[in-house]
């Protein structure tokens, strides 16, 4: 046999061999790239459900807090505000002349400051719909700050400080510092009653 012929069979057997080699490794490699790629199509899926679910549930707050350019009241009470939490009631008198009669403050008014800092107003049907969203703040030497008809009634004068007295079921308000007219006569007129 000449040295030509035992070259190529040895070459071709060889050869055989080397192609049944590389087709099985080349299936096993394939067969671990699609187990891989189930894996991390799972993995993403997973992923982006947990992130939804993280958005669903904290994302209004983050906003609600991230948005606010004005500081507002918490949402936790206070054992400072609960001195004066509640609901009050004041009628103020129908005078001529004044800022009550300007205004058209006579008559009833309710007067409701939460645990939170959050003050409800309803007005006399004459003076009309009070916007809400306002607040108010205690200090522990009786004062008590608010934003009451800022950007309504008001205007942009400005929040008012007064001093604050509670006697049996009344509260009383003293103007400290306020630039308002409405809202120093709507809280100094007449007493508040709880009720």
């Amino acid at each position: 046999m000449s040295i030509d012929r035992r070259l190529r069979e040895g070459f071709e057997r060889l050869s055989g061999d080397a192609d049944a080699s590389v087709d099985a490794e080349l299936e096993r490699v394939m067969r671990r790239g699609r187990r891989q790629r189930a894996l991390n199509r799972g993995a993403t899926a997973i992923s982006i459900a947990a992130s939804l679910i993280i958005v669903a549930v904290f994302g209004p707050r983050l906003l609600d807090a991230g948005g606010r350019s004005d500081p507002r009241p918490g949402d936790e009470p206070t054992p400072l505000l609960s001195a004066i939490a509640g609901t009050y009631t004041a009628t103020l008198p129908d005078v001529g002349g004044g800022t009550i009669a300007r205004n058209d403050m006579a008559g009833r008014w309710t007067l409701t400051l939460g645990l939170n800092g959050t003050i409800e107003l309803v007005a006399p049907p004459a003076f009309g719909t009070v916007p809400s969203g306002y607040s108010f703040e205690l200090d522990v030497d009786d004062r008590f700050t608010t934003n009451l008809f800022v950007n309504d009634s008001c205007g942009d004068q400005g929040a008012g400080l007064y001093r604050w007295r509670g006697a049996g079921s009344e509260l009383t308000f003293i103007a400290v510092d306020e630039p308002c007219p409405i809202r120093e006569t709507l809280l100094t007129t007449a007493p508040w009653v709880i009720g």
